[in-house]
């Protein structure tokens, strides 16, 4: 697995599903890479059908919701990930999410956010500002160097769930 670089300026996006290597939607959506990592997210999975699976998550774990300008999401991931990366507040949060379960995932690192998000969310059923199937936020994801933010697609419905 290549490192990731040490640069801010790439979107992070993290999977836990059918858009892992290996998996259904893959090849299609996430090839092309610039560095991935295995990570844990906290939540909760369940399925839509067979095979698809949809993630909550806590609440106070929704740092951003993603919007339909891709430069802007990047912009907002820069700045909350200045606060949020390798802080030991973050890790704590998340290593005492109560009963919110470890998911394993990938998260995956692109050099083009406005070229990436669209068919991302397209496949995911996210509209910016309108009932989607699946919303992307911003989200703590535990890396094996420690925590940094990442999007991610959760549950539409709730998006996110009380703890």
């Amino acid at each position: 697995m290549p490192t990731p670089p040490p640069s801010n300026h790439l979107l992070r996006v993290a999977v836990y599903g059918t858009l892992r290597q290996g998996h259904s939607n893959h090849v299609r959506f996430c090839t092309g890479f610039s560095a991935v990592q295995e990570i844990e997210i906290r939540g909760r999975v369940g399925e839509l059908r067979p095979g698809i699976p949809i993630l909550s998550i806590p609440l106070r774990f929704n740092l951003a919701d993603g919007t339909a300008d891709a430069t802007s999401d990047l912009q907002t991931q820069k700045e909350i990930a200045a606060t949020v990366d390798g802080s030991e507040e973050w890790t704590e949060r998340f290593e005492q999410a109560g009963n919110w379960n470890r998911i394993p995932g990938e998260l995956f690192y692109f050099a083009d956010a406005s070229r990436r998000l669209p068919p991302l969310d397209g496949l995911e059923g996210f509209r910016p500002g309108r009932n989607s199937l699946y919303h992307r936020v911003l989200a703590p994801v535990m890396t094996e160097a420690g925590i940094r933010v990442a999007w991610l697609y959760v549950d539409g419905a709730t998006s996110t769930a009380d703890d």
